[in-house]
């Protein structure tokens, strides 16, 4: 910015003294009086300094105005952005509300595919569905699941996952702890950072829970969305839950 300022000064100063110049070799070249080439080049001299003036204070608006549009400019470019982000997770919850609504509650696997629908839209390495049985939620289906305890169980409050329970509100996590879960794959053995925990809730009852892990970010308005999963998801898991009892 400063740069063009200076470029454009330098233009207008090399102008004016060109001007000056050529009209010092007219006046001299004239036949006039002393006084009234005296008079000629003030006249010239002070049209020139106005010219110059005005310039300046050109310059100088332009870039006052610059540096007072730029933050709009960013807050127009951040507001844009965010609006894409959110137009791309409403597209990723209709894709993974779309995949569920074409599975069967026949199928015997029908956590195991849900797990699988969420993790074709979300690019998930990892995942579990805790389905509640009585008191104690239960591994009911896994993704790529390696070291966790098949036989894990808890209650509503207890731990991570109770504690998404009692809540009732989706957790993000950002930053798993080394040692919570491991991802293997022919690519070798690697730590997903991002966890998300989606507690499906019927009523005023958490019937299941969806974790999954992610070597990328969740995206963090899908809290807008929860609604829509317990609407699709909800009645299914608690078919199954009255099956399983």
């Amino acid at each position: 910015m400063y740069k063009k300022f200076i470029r454009k000064i330098s233009a207008t100063i090399f102008f004016i003294s060109a001007t000056v110049i050529s009209g010092l070799i007219f006046i001299e070249t004239t036949n006039l009086s002393e006084t009234k080439k005296f008079a000629y080049f003030g006249l010239l001299f002070f049209s020139l300094l106005m010219l110059f003036l005005l310039s300046f204070t050109l310059q100088i608006n332009i870039i006052y105005k610059d540096k007072k549009n730029k933050p709009s400019e960013k807050r127009g470019k951040e507001s844009v952005t965010k609006q894409t982000e959110i137009n791309k997770t409403e597209e990723k919850i209709k894709s993974f509300i779309s995949e569920t609504e074409k599975l069967s509650l026949a199928e015997s696997s029908f956590p195991e595919n849900v797990l699988k629908a969420f993790a074709k839209t979300f690019y998930i390495v990892q995942g579990i569905v805790y389905l509640k049985d009585k008191e104690k939620f239960k591994i009911s289906a896994g993704y790529a699941m390696y070291n966790k305890d098949k036989n894990l169980s808890f209650s509503e409050g207890e731990g991570i996952p109770g504690q998404v329970a009692k809540n009732k509100r989706i957790k993000i996590i950002t930053d798993i702890p080394d040692d919570y879960i491991k991802v293997v794959s022919g690519l070798g053995a690697g730590t997903a950072k991002n966890l998300i925990l989606i507690p499906v809730i019927d009523g005023n009852n958490t019937v299941a829970i969806i974790e999954a892990a992610s070597f990328d970010n969740f995206p963090e308005d899908i809290n807008k969305y929860h609604n829509i999963i317990n609407k699709s998801l909800a009645k299914k898991f608690k078919e199954i839950q009255k099956n399983d009892q």
